[in-house]
């Protein structure tokens, strides 16, 4: 209900690996829309690993769950991701994966996914 107490913030690990880094989050945030305040919940785990040089893979696990303060209409989901990554020149880099959502209702998603993106460092 709306007396009960909310804790709103972020908390943060990660720990590097010989060749990657492990990482988990935890956070819950207020958002309002349309005059419905929403308290959004994320935890997740990460792993990365380094192939070689310029490759390398990433697997997440992320639960995502809100809960409307007023009215009790609360979403879930759970996200699986599987991901490789390979830097395609010094500024670019490529991501392409498999994903797959489950959601309250137990209505699951699958996707894949492919990205380009560019690395830009502004110096002043």
């Amino acid at each position: 209900g709306v007396d009960d107490l909310q804790l709103i913030g972020r908390l943060e690990y990660a720990a590097e690996t010989p060749r990657g880094e492990v990482s988990a989050r935890i956070a819950q945030e207020a958002v309002s829309d349309d005059g419905d305040t929403v308290v959004s919940t994320s935890l997740a785990l990460a792993y990365r690993q380094e192939i070689n040089a310029v490759s390398g893979w990433e697997a997440e696990l992320t639960y995502d769950a809100s809960e409307e303060l007023v009215g009790g209409d609360d979403d879930d989901s759970t996200t699986a991701t599987l991901a490789y990554t390979r830097d395609l020149t010094e500024e670019w880099s490529m991501r392409t994966g498999y994903e797959v959502t489950r959601d309250s209702d137990g209505d699951t998603s699958n996707s894949v996914f492919f990205n380009i993106g560019r690395d830009i460092t502004f110096g002043f």
